[in-house]
């Protein structure tokens, strides 16, 4: 066991040790303490209104209620009883103080874990990285922050994945909505895919075309006969259309759900809230057109005097700080997620006609333990567009030409590091660069695309 630790010490280096570190501390702290609970603390919600207190406003309820129980049985009210809508019916609000309130919502273990997970390889990144700058040398070794980014990926798409098919099961419109915005996004993103370069620059050709020379290459120092003109540029790009129509979809719902709660923060009354608002909506927007090579890229290459390695730089830290600062705002937004319930009860006063009291009941109740669901759909789409971004400002880090450590090893560590030295030299930098680039960028466009057409939706339904 001691050989095997120091074999996957020499492996990973003080990646490692900082890897233990951090995840014994993040531990620690979310033993003790809940994030759930950090989000959730001090917001108010509605308690739904007891049986007997709703019966008062039903004919119904008093009438049962005056017979006489029979054979000395107790009066118990009855199963089904409907009230006046217009009845000024007075809910009581408390606020979230314990995690037992958390504790009834749904999905509220995965909030916990999917922030430790999410915490916990930021932490890792940011020391490995300022690591891997001080000591050019550790760029030969295999990266612990690529797998962690991995499997928050990972985890961020099985919740995405889980959601989607919870509703396509539901009975309403889910599935006509989701396989029309399938559609549509599918076109769009074939559309974006041929858009030439000089267009939309995200160098997927330059990239691809390198990849294709880098399988060359490596097919003729390896003696491996390798065929590598399968595929044609349009084809490539239309596989790429394929993919980012299907983690559009998985965005679809998140996307939506965005857009209903930023139609209620534009109706606040408080300025900063609403200034908010604009920025979560219109700053992805604005961001999205740093791509187009005529109208941001040429101007600040020729008349800024920025080069290209600056500006990618500079896009993904501003998509960061977006993501940060929506992500910082999920409090908000799950406070408009609760106020639904009042919302629902104010609207009730207006119609006319009677309403049964477990419809009222399941309204409020479902209202406060559906907030878990809505916590993950706002995070989740800022965590995986995060993570992506941190893996590509890494990637713009690495020297194209990587020192390499002369250090005694065993046969474990020579193996792995062989096969990191084969997969850069099949994928060069140009082509990892390339796809994350444009699945930030399709991610981004198409997720604020569809939450600004649900708020528009939102905002004429409200007014109409």
């Amino acid at each position: 066991r001691i050989q095997i630790l120091f074999e996957f010490r020499m492996l990973f280096g003080a990646q490692l040790l900082t890897t233990l570190i951090v995840g014994l501390f993040m531990t620690k702290i979310f033993s003790k303490y809940s994030w759930g609970l950090l989000i959730f603390r001090n917001l108010s919600f509605l308690i739904p209104p007891t049986t007997e207190y709703l019966g008062t406003f039903s004919q119904t309820y008093k009438e049962h209620m005056k017979r006489k129980p029979r054979n000395g049985e107790k009066r118990q009210p009855p199963e089904e009883f409907s009230l006046p809508k217009d009845s000024e019916i007075k809910a009581r609000s408390t606020t979230i103080s314990t995690y037992q309130h958390i504790s009834l919502m749904s999905h509220s273990d995965d909030i916990d874990m999917i922030l430790l997970l999410f915490f916990s390889t930021f932490v890792i990144y940011v020391i490995t990285e300022l690591y891997n700058y001080l000591v050019p040398s550790n760029y030969s070794e295999l990266h612990l922050s690529y797998i962690w980014s991995v499997i928050v990926l990972f985890y961020c798409v099985k919740f995405l994945f889980y959601m989607v098919t919870v509703y396509l099961q539901l009975k309403g419109g889910e599935r006509a909505l989701c396989g029309l915005t399938t559609f549509i996004l599918f076109t769009l993103a074939l559309i974006t895919s041929m858009t030439p370069e000089k267009v939309l620059d995200f160098g997927l050709e330059t990239g691809y075309k390198d990849m294709i020379v880098a399988c060359k290459e490596f097919g003729n120092k390896t003696g491996v006969k390798t065929e590598v003109d399968f595929m044609s540029v349009k084809a490539y790009r239309g596989v790429l259309a394929v993919l980012s129509a299907l983690t559009s979809t998985l965005l679809t719902f998140p996307s939506i759900r965005l857009g209903q709660l930023n139609t209620r923060l534009l109706n606040s009354p408080s300025s900063l809230v609403q200034l908010l608002a604009h920025f979560n909506m219109l700053a992805p927007l604005i961001l999205s057109f740093s791509w187009v090579k005529p109208l941001v890229k040429e101007h600040l290459m020729t008349q800024v005097n920025m080069s290209e390695y600056s500006l990618e730089r500079l896009q993904v830290l501003l998509i960061l700080v977006t993501m940060v600062i929506r992500m910082l705002t999920v409090k908000l937004y799950t406070q408009h997620h609760l106020n639904g319930a009042s919302y629902f009860m104010e609207n009730l006063k207006r119609e006319a006609g009677k309403i049964s009291y477990k419809q009222i009941q399941a309204k409020i109740s479902y209202t406060f333990q559906y907030s878990g669901v809505v916590v993950l759909q706002l995070l989740t789409p800022c965590i995986l567009i995060v993570e992506l971004c941190l893996i590509l400002l890494s990637l713009h880090f690495i020297p194209s030409t990587i020192p390499q450590a002369h250090t005694k090893t065993s046969q474990i560590v020579p193996s792995i590091n062989e096969f990191t030295s084969q997969f850069r030299s099949i994928f060069p930098l140009s082509f990892l660069k390339s796809v994350h680039g444009y699945f930030i960028w399709w991610l981004l466009s198409s997720s604020t695309a569809v939450s600004l057409l649900s708020s528009g939706y939102y905002h004429l339904a409200t007014t109409a």
